[in-house]
């Protein structure tokens, strides 16, 4: 069983992801604030599911604070606009390994997280 980091400003939205890493069999650390995850949550996360748009630091920055320290941990962003370019952009450098829309589906997130098992 991995540890996977959840992060989106939306509440209701970091809780039913938080649901589905559970059902994966995974224990989710679920935060609402990325200032709060870049102060105390970097470390030891096999995975991190991070929404793309939060206010203070946006999921790019939050996942790139996240590979310097963390750099075996899995990323992957949230979006409802999975076609924005600077999100293709990050996805392209290695920042984002993953892409799933929002709202994300069991199986959207069952394939990003699938090699954890």
């Amino acid at each position: 069983m991995a540890t996977v980091l959840v992060v989106d400003d939306d509440l209701a939205i970091a809780q039913m992801v938080g649901r589905v890493v559970e059902f994966l069999g995974h224990t989710p650390v679920v935060c609402t604030d990325a200032f709060d995850v870049i102060m105390n949550h970097r470390r030891g996360h096999a995975a991190a599911v991070v929404d793309y748009l939060m206010p203070r630091f946006d999921g790019l920055e939050l996942l790139a604070s996240i590979q310097e320290v963390n750099p075996s941990c899995r990323r992957v962003m949230l979006t409802a606009a999975p076609d924005e370019k600077l999100v293709q952009d990050a996805v392209k450098s290695g920042l984002v390994q993953r892409l799933v829309s929002k709202p994300p589906s069991l199986f959207d997130l069952e394939s990003a997280l699938s090699w954890l098992r």
